[in-house]
């Protein structure tokens, strides 16, 4: 058992993003778990880390709010002009889905949902399996090895972007605008350079300009068929202001690929790292639902979020203060071993999966069943095409992004082995 200034110095390398930490952070999860419920980091943090502790906080909308301020961040290092920029950073963050709360979250939320319907759900199958055969068969036919974070990339990020109506070719502009404007929150609770906000506000400017020439041109042609039509037409009807059509695109568009990628990722790594599993799925393709709901679990795109307490409040035996930040640890009570048997083992075939990867409560994920439909069709195609796939890298020399956070590899190196596409 690790002492209590062990444990809170493996979990701030993880805040911190150190390679070795994000890598694995599953250890210093469970260590947290000794705790309690709650675990006080530095012993002023609370970290809820049981699954009991995260979902009845996410639950609680009501004392446990969502918070994108601007005390969030160090700013001596900025001079005046800088701090107005993250202002305005904080003020655009504020108006997205998963930076409001209460009747605001609610009418912005309900506008969105609208595009995300059944029809479009069946039109985005058809799209995503397309897409994943496209890619697929350009993988084969470039033969020997591929990076599969290219596939993993593509296909939600172009998904997204059919269903928002936004052109193909604008796909790196809207990802460098997006990346730029995200790029702020890896800087919670320290410093921001000066250049991070520059770029952080110029994205915001840009995208501005960018949703606002959508809008003239959809309201020149009217479609109603894609997600923008809907949020245009509630923007008409006055339920989103101009600044909330484009908080609201963003956070579809980040949202709607980067946790995607990493779902992706994070799976076939999984798979191909435990090899009964990958051929169990081979063998079984419709465990392939299966095989997502568990990545879910085991390794979450997303690890963690943050609620500020709006009062006093006694929560697992922990006083928490109103105004006080408490994490949400996603990745810790995915592995809690009160809720889940054999929880660091990775099982495609495990049943009373209650996992919490996509969150809980009012804000659980907009387009989760999207994302698990991407998953689904990635694996079970992957799986009937490349049975002998391999890992093409020692899964311990793999780099991940060095976020707290958003969890994911940058590159999937594997040998394809033979295409069984044809049979």
């Amino acid at each position: 058992m690790l002492s209590e200034n062990a444990r809170d110095a493996s979990f701030g390398r993880i805040l911190a993003g150190e390679p070795a930490a994000v890598r694995d952070p599953y250890p210093v999860y469970e260590a947290l778990r000794e705790s309690g419920d709650i675990h006080l980091y530095r012993g002023a943090v609370p970290i809820a880390v049981s699954h009991a502790a995260v979902r009845a906080l996410s639950m609680d909308d009501g004392r446990f709010l969502t918070h994108r301020g601007i005390d969030r961040f160090k700013l001596d290092g900025l001079d005046e002009a800088d701090r107005r920029k993250v202002e305005e950073i904080c003020a655009f963050e504020q108006l997205q889905m998963s930076g409001m709360n209460g009747v605001d979250h609610k009418r912005v939320r309900t506008a969105a949902q609208q595009g995300f319907g059944s029809p479009r759900a069946v039109e985005m199958a058809a799209y995503a399996t397309r897409l994943v055969t496209q890619i697929a068969d350009r993988m084969a036919a470039e033969g020997g090895e591929a990076d599969l974070i290219e596939l993993a990339y593509r296909l939600p990020l172009l998904v997204v972007m059919r269903m928002l109506g936004a052109p193909e070719e604008d796909m790196d502009l809207l990802r460098g605008w997006s990346d730029d404007i995200a790029s702020v929150k890896q800087f919670v609770g320290a410093d921001i350079p000066p250049a991070r906000v520059r770029a952080a506000h110029a994205g915001i400017m840009d995208l501005k300009t960018y949703i606002g020439d959508m809008a003239r041109e959809l309201r020149r042609k009217p479609d109603r068929t894609h997600l923008m039509g809907i949020l245009l037409d509630a923007a008409d009807g006055e339920r989103l202001s101009p600044d909330e059509l484009s908080s609201t695109f963003v956070v579809i568009f980040y949202a709607g690929h980067e946790t995607t990628t990493n779902l992706i990722g994070n799976g076939m790594l999984a798979l191909l790292d435990r090899r009964d599993q990958w051929r169990r799925l081979c063998g079984e393709p419709a465990l392939a639902a299966g095989a997502v709901e568990e990545v879910l679990r085991f390794n979450p795109p997303v690890q963690m979020i943050v609620r500020r307490a709006a009062e006093d409040v006694t929560a697992f035996g922990r006083e928490i203060a109103a105004g006080t930040n408490v994490m949400l640890l996603y990745g810790a009570a995915n592995r809690d071993p009160a809720v889940f048997e054999r929880p660091d083992a990775f099982d495609i075939a495990r049943t009373q999966n209650r996992h919490l990867g996509f969150g809980h409560g009012v804000h659980v994920c907009l387009g989760a069943a999207l994302a698990r439909l991407e998953g689904r069709i990635v694996f079970n195609q992957l799986a009937r095409r490349f049975p002998d796939m391999t890992l093409a890298a020692d899964p311990a020399t793999l780099d991940w992004h060095p976020h707290a956070v958003f969890h994911g590899l940058k590159r999937l190196p594997v040998t394809l082995g033979a295409d069984r596409g044809a049979a």
